[in-house]
C-alpha cells in the first residue's frame, strides 16, 4: 500500500510538472483538482459520413487512438506511462461531436477510501495507545 501511495504522489508530482512547464496548453489539456488531466478530442464531421454504427463507432475510436498517442512522448517523458488510466466519453449532438477523456491515477491494490481508512485506524490506534500511556503514568 505504501509503495502505492508513493506512486500516487510521485503521479501528482509529475502532473504538476507537466502543467507547469507549459506543455500541458500545447496539448490543449488541463488539470484537475486531483491531478487528473481532461481534455477534449474534436472528431472531424467527416466521419458522420459513414452511415454504418459499427463502421463509425471503429472509425472514432482509431481515429481517437491516433490523437492519444500524440501524449505519449510527454507521458514517458514525464515517466508516467504506467501510472494512469484514461476514462473517456462520447459526446454525440447537434452542437458538439467529439470525445471528452480524463485521464486519472490508475490504483492498483488500494483507492482513495482505503488510504484515508487505513490512516484514520492508524490515528486512533495510536491516540489510544498514547492515552493508555499517560493514563499509566
Amino acid at each position: 500500500m505504501f509503495k502505492e501511495i508513493d506512486n500516487y504522489y510521485f503521479f501528482m508530482r509529475q502532473t504538476e510538472m507537466f502543467s507547469d512547464s507549459g506543455e500541458l496548453k500545447h496539448y490543449k489539456l488541463k488539470i484537475n483538482d486531483r491531478h487528473g488531466i481532461y481534455g477534449a478530442i474534436n472528431m472531424p464531421p467527416e466521419l458522420l459520413m459513414y452511415h454504418r454504427d459499427d463502421e463509425l463507432d471503429q472509425l472514432e475510436k482509431t481515429y481517437f487512438g491516433n490523437e492519444m498517442s500524440k501524449l505519449n512522448e510527454a507521458f514517458i517523458k514525464y515517466d508516467i506511462m504506467e501510472l494512469y488510466k484514461i476514462e473517456f466519453e462520447r459526446i454525440k449532438n447537434d452542437d458538439y461531436y467529439a470525445y471528452v477523456f480524463n485521464i486519472k491515477y490508475k490504483w492498483n491494490h488500494c483507492n482513495a477510501n482505503t488510504i484515508t481508512t487505513t490512516v484514520l485506524s492508524s490515528i486512533f490506534i495510536l491516540t489510544g495507545m498514547i492515552i493508555g500511556i499517560i493514563a499509566v503514568l
